[in-house]
């Protein structure tokens, strides 16, 4: 049975349309950070070992997951033309980059008054919360579901840039009314 084109487009876009919980900013808030910043700037040499492993083993699987969102490396799909869809895109796409900017390597860009620290315990929070890649992105992108393999490679990442980082984020405090753990809390 072939199926018509047609069909599944009005289909996506009654699904889609008829769907407001799937619009949302799915969990994720601008909310002010309280917490204080490191004092002490971290040695560049711990950087660049946090970017040539990202290089190496991590920006790969970002760029097949993330990059359409947070990046200026967008691949266009064929439905971006579609009237409501492509300002909803376009939407997406820009809050992706407030939040978070993979275009230049780590260090990564995003809300300005962030730390190197604070960025990888954020990518590692969502993705073990499975918020990233959003629902909605995964529905029409089905190479975008994590797999154990992936997640297992950018979370080792994610753990050991944290470790690095962590002796020059001893002035840094988490908000007492984050709950959330990281790899420095177990």
């Amino acid at each position: 049975m072939k199926i018509n084109p047609r069909f599944i487009l009005v289909g996506m876009v009654v699904i889609l349309s008829g769907t407001p919980w799937i619009w949302a900013h799915e969990k994720h808030h601008h909310e002010e950070e309280t917490s204080p910043k490191t004092e002490a700037p971290i040695p560049q040499e711990a950087l660049n070992a946090i970017n040539h492993d990202y290089l190496e083993n991590v920006r790969p699987i970002f760029k097949q997951k993330c990059f359409d969102c947070h990046s200026q490396y967008t691949h266009y799909p064929w439905y971006y033309a579609i009237p409501g869809l492509q300002q909803l895109l376009d939407h997406d796409m820009e809050e992706g980059k407030k939040h978070l900017d993979l275009s230049n390597d780590f260090p990564f860009k995003g809300h300005e008054d962030t730390t190197p620290l604070e960025d990888l315990e954020e990518i590692e929070k969502v993705i073990q919360k499975n918020e990233m890649p959003m629902f909605r992105y995964k529905l029409l992108h089905w190479n975008a579901w994590w797999s154990d393999e992936e997640k297992e490679t950018v979370l080792k990442w994610l753990q050991e840039s944290q470790q690095k980082i962590h002796p020059w984020a001893g002035n840094m405090k988490k908000d007492e009314n984050d709950t959330s753990e990281s790899i420095l809390d177990r």
